[in-house]
């Protein structure tokens, strides 16, 4: 579903590249999170693999890049969006702010894409009933709580039917109902068969993926389960520290923990 070769992006006018000979693949029903610090590429990879870039976002790119075999960086738009759909961390900017109701909300980028009205209706029955959000189909999006906002933005990106998601810190401003909502939504759509990149600078929200990439300064130095290499003090998790403090009385030699299971059994043996 998602090929990455050799990838690298500067923009134009930046003195250093964003990412740098970056290479994974994710297969169709895998959720992974894109772990990294502020800075570390986590949200320009996810541009590029959106079609952002050239389109929007002006830069050099290298490599090569497929999304459900096709290349977002020139794909016509409409191609681009049934294939992967961006969601951000902010949901109100994501919200059109001209529809009056959830309802509409959700249908305007079927509209947009010329979409014939029977099927549009049943699109957008399908995914606010997926969503839990048959009961605020009326409302303004506006009137809404951030984790409802957030399930109504996700509601628009999957009503264009994208095969592979990508998520942008998308609980970043959200309190931890909404986080809870919004994950949980993220992981029983890739038990559907998406594909769910879920990028985000928390460990203890990452761990809930059994698969990481990890970026640092735009290059990618981890792919496997949740891990990070033990000179990364970037990112950490309650455990992770528990571990570093470990290892200063030479409990702890292995890689560092970011869930609660590993910190047992790495201080088990």
């Amino acid at each position: 579903m998602i090929s990455v070769q050799k990838l690298y992006f500067a923009y134009s006018g930046a003195s250093e590249a964003a990412l740098r000979e970056i290479s994974f693949q994710v297969g169709a029903g895998e959720a992974i999170a894109l772990v990294g610090a502020a800075g570390a590429g986590k949200s320009s990879l996810l541009r590029l693999l959106a079609g952002f870039v050239p389109s929007l976002v002006r830069g050099e790119r290298r490599g090569q890049v497929r999304v459900d075999g096709l290349d977002p960086g020139t794909a016509r738009a409409a191609e681009r969006v049934r294939r992967a759909g961006l969601l951000f961390s902010d949901p109100s900017s994501q919200l059109s702010g001209i529809c009056p109701t959830v309802r509409e909300e959700v249908a305007w980028g079927l509209g947009n894409l010329g979409i014939p009205r029977p099927e549009m209706h049943e699109r957008v029955n399908r995914v606010l009933a997926r969503l839990g959000l048959e009961g605020l189909a009326e409302r303004s999006p506006f009137t809404l709580s951030g984790g409802q906002q957030q399930r109504v933005a996700l509601a628009a990106v999957l009503a264009l039917a994208p095969r592979v998601l990508l998520l942008d810190e998308p609980v970043a401003m959200l309190d931890p109902q909404g986080r809870h909502e919004v994950l949980q939504a993220a992981t029983e759509l890739a038990g559907e068969g998406h594909v769910v990149v879920w990028a985000t600078p928390h460990l203890e929200e990452a761990a809930t993926f059994p698969r990481w990439l990890v970026l640092e300064q735009g290059r990618l130095i981890h792919d496997g389960p949740a891990a990070i290499p033990p000179d990364h003090g970037a990112l950490e998790a309650p455990w992770t520290r528990l571990a570093r403090s470990a290892a200063r009385s030479g409990l702890w030699n292995g890689p560092w923990p970011v869930r609660e299971d590993q910190a047992v059994e790495g201080l088990r043996r």
